[in-house]
């Protein structure tokens, strides 16, 4: 993935993030939220917005799904 002109690989994105689909909305993490960190202080911030939602929803074209 390409952000603001660099390459990105998966493998070095440690970015927390999520889309609500149908809401234009975005939600940030500060950790993975797995069960070993389950226990450890963490925090969450969602943003309503279009126009943050479609960037974010550009940079996740390519991304695999999460096990549900």
């Amino acid at each position: 993935m390409q952000l603001a002109g660099s390459e990105i690989s998966r493998e070095a994105d440690s970015a927390k993030w999520a889309l609500v689909e149908g809401k234009n909305t975005v939600c940030l993490t500060t950790n993975d939220y797995t069960v070993g960190e389950k226990k450890i202080p963490g925090a969450a911030v969602c943003l309503e917005n279009a126009g943050v939602y479609n960037a974010f929803s550009a940079a996740a074209v390519n991304v695999e799904a999460c096990n549900k």
